[in-house]
């Protein structure tokens, strides 16, 4: 217990050490609860972020197919941009040569088209764009060579739906 020779001020003191101590406390509340919500919303945005890179349907339509290839929930993920893209190994210009491509279109949000490679080396991407109106993306209008797993599970789609042709060796 504090002593003095002013009694009153040994009160005040005790008084505001209290007041410190208890606002200190709820300081650390506000801070831990602030942060909770920090983190609450950085989970449901990345969750929000992965729903989108994984789509739940994929729809493909190009020759061949009689009609268009609707590809939904697990199977559809190895399909997605995501997964196609090979954005190491970005094109600056269009290739010399591709026959006919294959749209496809995720979610009704994301168009590429895959061009299969006639040489035996892995295929073409061309990113389309975004369907949003306004919406854009830093691989619009921009091509780059498929994955070898993007090409495969693509291959191996259009080959149950009757479509067969000489691709890269994957």
């Amino acid at each position: 217990m504090l002593r003095s020779i002013h009694g009153r001020e040994d009160v005040h003191l005790m008084q505001s050490t209290t007041i410190l101590s208890i606002r200190k406390k709820e300081v650390n509340l506000m801070i831990r609860r602030s942060l909770l919500c920090i983190l609450t919303l950085l989970l449901i945005t990345m969750g929000q972020a992965m729903a989108k890179g994984w789509a739940q349907t994929v729809t493909i339509t190009g020759p061949g197919l009689r009609k268009a290839i609707v590809v939904q929930g697990a199977g559809a993920r190895p399909l997605t941009t995501i997964t196609l893209l090979d954005t190491h190994h970005s094109l600056s210009t269009a290739p010399n040569y591709v026959g006919p491509g294959y749209t496809l279109t995720q979610d009704d949000w994301d168009h590429v088209r895959y061009y299969p490679s006639q040489s035996g080396k892995p295929g073409y991407i061309f990113y389309i764009g975004l369907l949003q109106r306004g919406a854009s993306s830093e691989y619009d209008g921009r091509w780059f060579r498929i994955t070898p797993g993007g090409e495969r599970a693509l291959v191996h789609v259009l080959a149950t739906h009757g479509v067969h042709f000489s691709t890269a060796k994957t």
